[in-house]
């Protein structure tokens, strides 16, 4: 049996908790290695070293996810294709990963009903148009952003997210089932 390795390329550090707390533990028993890579975050990733990057992936046959949230695009296709047109034609479509709208309503829709009240956050049927400014807004005031995302990944529900969140769904039945 060969040696199988995941890179997930995801925007930021929030995406890179994200991904390590909930989504590294359903791919343990795939793969033997999972690397997650902030594409954005750091000055000295521009997309030329990103481009040689994803190369490099490609050539030693690894499997790699490409994460980016949709934020204003209108679409999925179209942000999929502002990724062909920043990094090129090595992305394939499949290899490609678009939350909708943003990484923080992944993270907002595995808090259960109980416990947003317990916490005095508001309850949210869905999570499919959560913003930044949208998430900021359900911050109890003793959290900062930070530690209220650090809180939410102590109680996640990934049930609970797949109920509240259509691309968070649509990534678990994708990728991980």
């Amino acid at each position: 049996m060969s040696y199988r390795r995941l890179f997930i390329f995801v925007e930021g550090p929030d995406d890179r908790r994200f991904f390590e707390s909930v989504v590294n533990s359903m791919f343990e028993d795939v793969y033997d290695s999972i690397n997650i890579v902030e594409y954005k975050s750091y000055k000295n990733r521009n997309k030329v070293k990103v481009t040689n990057f994803i190369r490099s992936i490609k050539s030693m046959s690894a499997q790699l996810l490409f994460v980016t949230d949709i934020n204003d695009s209108p679409c999925i296709t179209k942000k999929k294709n502002e990724q062909y047109d920043i990094y090129g034609n090595i992305l394939d479509a499949d290899s490609i990963v678009v939350v909708i709208k943003e990484i923080e309503g992944w993270y907002y829709a595995g808090l259960e009903n109980d416990k947003c009240k317990e916490l005095n956050s508001p309850v949210i049927r869905t999570t499919d148009n959560m913003k930044k400014e949208d998430f900021e807004r359900c911050i109890p005031r003793e959290y900062t952003h930070l530690t209220f995302m650090t809180e939410i990944l102590d109680y996640y529900s990934t049930d609970c997210a797949v109920n509240k969140n259509t691309s968070f769904n649509y990534f678990i039945k994708k990728h991980v089932s």
